[in-house]
C-alpha cells in the first residue's frame, strides 16, 4: 500500500462501493455508528476516505454513507495497492 499524494473531494470524484470489500471490515455496532454520526455532524469529516486508483472504497465505507446521507463534504485519499 502506497500513498499515491493524489487527494480529491467530494465534489470531484464520487467512490465506489465494493460489497466484498466492505465486508472486510467487522461492522459498527448501531451504538458506535450513532456516535461516528454525532462526531461527523459536529467537526466534519476530517479524515478522509481511502480509495485505490479506481477509486473504490478500501477504509471509511461508514463515513462515505453519513456524509453522503447528510450531504457533508469529504476528501478521498488514493493510495496503490499491488492487490485488492
Amino acid at each position: 500500500m502506497k500513498n499515491t499524494g493524489i487527494e480529491y473531494t467530494s465534489e470531484e470524484r464520487t467512490p465506489t462501493i465494493l460489497p466484498e470489500m466492505q465486508e472486510l471490515l467487522p461492522p459498527l455496532t448501531d451504538e458506535q455508528i450513532s456516535l461516528l454520526e454525532a462526531n461527523i455532524l459536529e467537526t466534519g469529516c476530517y479524515a478522509p476516505i481511502i480509495v485505490n486508483e479506481d477509486l473504490v472504497i478500501i477504509d471509511g465505507h461508514n463515513r462515505y454513507e453519513i456524509c453522503k446521507k447528510h450531504g457533508l463534504p469529504f476528501r478521498l485519499a488514493v493510495f496503490s495497492f499491488d492487490d485488492l
